[in-house]
């Protein structure tokens, strides 16, 4: 079982979602835990689709600070 966990600091900017494409190639892994993605859960439902998993839970975040985001198959 393969985990990622990464403070991505902000997932609405092109590079950051690229380079989490990357990291799933990578090593295709299981789960995926995201802090500090600074985007609603809504926002990030079709980046998750795009990448297969299944399941999500997520933590809005406060203002422009925080959002949490974890996916799983």
């Amino acid at each position: 079982m393969n985990i990622v966990a990464w403070n991505c600091r902000g997932l609405g900017q092109q590079h950051s979602v690229r380079a989490l494409r990357d990291v799933y190639q990578k090593h295709n892994p299981d789960i995926i835990f995201l802090s500090e993605t600074k985007q609603r859960g809504s926002k990030l439902e079709k980046l998750r689709n795009r990448l297969g998993y299944v399941y999500s839970k997520y933590a809005d975040p406060t203002g422009t600070a925080g959002g949490l985001s974890w996916w799983w198959r």
